[in-house]
């Protein structure tokens, strides 16, 4: 779905605005953007691809109040098992959420 608000009469169509994954808390608490983190999966290595990715995610996080963006990359960092990206995802994506674990908890 499109997060732009529709244009009005006579002007310019905008670009789509379209985020992957919108992960919200629903409590709506966490300090950012009413909980909102923005998911982006990275799913191509070609540079194209990756630029196109860089000029969207401020204009999907200024949409959406300042949310954050986690990435869920397919290829970076280079060298690092799939497993263990899809690991580091989740730990980002679940303390950007809900904050660190505590360590005494």
């Amino acid at each position: 779905m499109d997060l732009f608000p529709e244009a009005p009469p006579g002007t310019p169509p905008h670009p789509p605005c379209i985020p992957d994954f919108v992960v919200r808390r629903a409590d709506g608490a966490g300090g950012r953007s009413n909980g909102a983190v923005i998911v982006e999966t990275m799913g191509f290595a070609d540079e194209n691809y990756r630029e196109r990715k860089r000029r969207i995610h401020p204009l999907l996080s200024a949409v959406l109040g300042g949310a954050p963006i986690i990435t869920h990359d397919f290829h970076e960092p280079q060298g690092r098992t799939q497993s263990w990206r899809d690991n580091s995802f989740w730990r980002t994506l679940r303390w950007t959420v809900t904050g660190p674990e505590d360590a005494n908890g």
